[in-house]
């Protein structure tokens, strides 16, 4: 599975690909928190009580986001050329990835003290 995510303190899109599925009972993945992805000593990303561990890996060709507009009005066609149907703008343009290739490690369950 792969997803794309914008990182907070680079300005940077980056695709997340890793082994495995998410099952999230939400409509749409937009804006939703799947785990947290960290950059200290080494790139993890943990998913309840996972641990994946990963690599940034460059791409050999980048890869584009699209996004459609429906603004048609800007594109006026010269003489011999058709109104275009559909627009689109790059969004993004991706250039690496973090790659989670291996099995995730279970973290220990730490149960909380009720008081």
């Amino acid at each position: 599975m792969s997803f794309y995510v914008k990182l907070r303190d680079k300005k940077e899109i980056v695709i997340v690909e890793f082994q495995g599925n998410i099952e999230v009972t939400a409509q749409q993945l937009g804006g939703i928190q799947i785990g947290d992805l960290n950059f200290k000593d080494d790139i993890t990303l943990k998913i309840g009580n996972y641990l994946l561990t990963g690599q940034i890996i460059k791409l050999e060709k980048p890869f584009l986001v699209l996004e459609k507009s429906d603004d048609l009005e800007e594109h006026l066609p010269l003489e011999n050329e058709k109104m275009p149907k559909e627009k689109y703008f790059i969004k993004y343009i991706i250039q690496q990835k973090i790659l989670f290739s291996k099995r995730p490690r279970v973290l220990p369950v730490v149960e909380e003290e009720s008081t």
